[in-house]
Parts: C-alpha cells; structure tokens; sequence
C-alpha cells in the first residue's frame, strides 16, 4: 500500500497517474500540483541522507589525498634533491603538474513522466460495393422441349401460331371464328385465349412496347394466379390478343408464350 499513496486522480479523465505528473499519460491534460503524500516525503528525507553520508565520504577521501601529498613532498625535500639545493644547484620543475583528485558526488537522476499524447483517431468512409443486380434471360420458344405444343390457330387464310404447355391444353375450345380457349381441365383459372381484334384497335393505357409491334401489359399475381395480355400487330388486317393465366410458380411462362406467337 506504501506505492499507491503516491498516485493521484487526473480531473479530467479521472484516471489514476503518479502524483508528481505535470501532465496527464492517458489523456494530455495540464494538471494542477498537489501535496505529496507522506511517504513520498519519507523517500526524499532518505535520498538526502544519502547524498549527505556521499558528502561527507568525498570529503574524507580529500583530506586524506592531502595528508599523503604533504607526506610525499616531505619525503622528497630530505632526499637527495635536497643535498643538490645545498650545493648550489636549482631543481627545475619539468613542467608537467599533477592534475589534483577530487571527489565528485554523482548527482540523482530526476524521474521525468513524459505525458502521452492521445492518437488521433482517423475514420475513413469506405463506399459500398456496388449491389448486384441479375439479369433475366428471355427464353426461346421452347417448340421441341418435352411437356409443351405447337397450336396452330387458321384465320383469314393466316395462322396463328403460338407454343403452349401441355397442361394448358388439355380443354381447348374454339368459341368463335376469331377466338380460341386453352384451359386446364383440373383448374379452370389456369388458360390462355388468343383474340383476333380490328385493325383499328388501340393498345389499352398502361400497355408497354415489348418490341416490333407488339405491347404487353404488367405482370399481376392475385392468389396463386399470374397474368398478362399480349397485343401483336397484324399490320393491315387485324391485331392478334393473347390473354395468358397461369400459376404463380410458373410466371415464367407467360414470357416464353409471348415470344412463340407467330402470324403467317
């Protein structure tokens, strides 16, 4: 418990730092002095004994590097340098001096925190991929393909052909000179009527181009029923109207039974 006392609390981030930060490591606030606790107290009262006992060892040591130096120029004066004074001869110093020892007290290291500096954080936009969007494929009228026929429809002297799965045809019925019915026995709603209409028809509003003259309307779903109406330009003689009704799960017929009809 002694290391904690000396920590404080950052007022701004309320996080836990040493107490003698100037500066805030966790968010690089300026921080206001506080008291040092006790034990921080206690540390620098031994650093001091410590620099002091230092001291006075230094000092010892010098006067003890004087004592011998006095010792060793006495000795040098008795001896034989002495008896050339006397004779009349000078001692001339060769110029080098003897560097004096002193003792030097290593200074405390002062223990610095240096404040982390918060990174920036860098947000990047990264754009979507772009959405994948699938294509539908017409598909050929499938005239060899097992489970469908051929109807071939006389009108005028024309035929009107138009390809159609076998299940549709199991009740086929002429109910005019220019109307034909395709049903399915087992659900009536199923059926597909091919309509020869004047050749001043119009397209009804809401019709779009599907192509060289022909106009279609939009795909609707009520129940487990899907339907739609071709219209196809006979040009100069009369418009050809196939209204298709066949289950939800095989819209994609209404497609491939557009694209088989054929005036000739």
């Amino acid at each position: 418990m002694g290391t904690n006392s000396s920590f404080r609390v950052c007022d701004q981030c309320h996080q836990r730092i040493p107490a003698d930060s100037v500066f805030c490591p966790e968010c690089g606030a300026s921080l206001h002095p506080t008291r040092v606790s006790r034990n921080s107290g206690v540390n620098r009262s031994q650093n001091f004994s410590a620099l002091w006992g230092l001291l006075g060892a230094g000092v010892l040591l010098v006067v003890v590097l004087v004592v011998v130096n006095r010792h060793h120029h006495a000795s040098i004066a008795s001896g034989p340098q002495a008896t050339q004074a006397s004779s009349g001869k000078t001692h001339r110093p060769s110029g080098k001096t003897t560097p004096s020892q002193s003792s030097t007290t290593p200074k405390p290291k002062a223990h610095t925190t240096v404040p982390k500096q918060p990174k920036p954080k860098i947000k990047t936009k990264t754009n979507p991929p772009p959405a994948k969007t699938k294509t539908k494929v017409p598909s050929t009228p499938p005239t060899i393909l097992a489970g469908w026929t051929n109807e071939s429809l006389p009108y005028h002297g024309a035929t009107v052909s138009v390809t159609l799965p076998k299940s549709l045809t199991e009740s086929a019925s002429k109910i005019s000179a220019s109307e034909w019915l395709f049903a399915n026995t087992g659900n009536s709603a199923y059926n597909v009527q091919v309509s020869a209409l004047p050749a001043s028809f119009t397209p009804p509003q809401g019709s779009t181009s599907l192509g060289p003259d022909a106009y279609g309307t939009p795909i609707s779903k009520q129940g487990n029923v899907s339907s739609q109406t071709l219209y196809v330009d006979w040009t100069g003689h009369a418009w050809i109207a196939v209204a298709m009704a066949v289950p939800s799960k095989d819209s994609n017929w209404l497609g491939t039974i557009a694209q088989s009809v054929r005036i000739s």
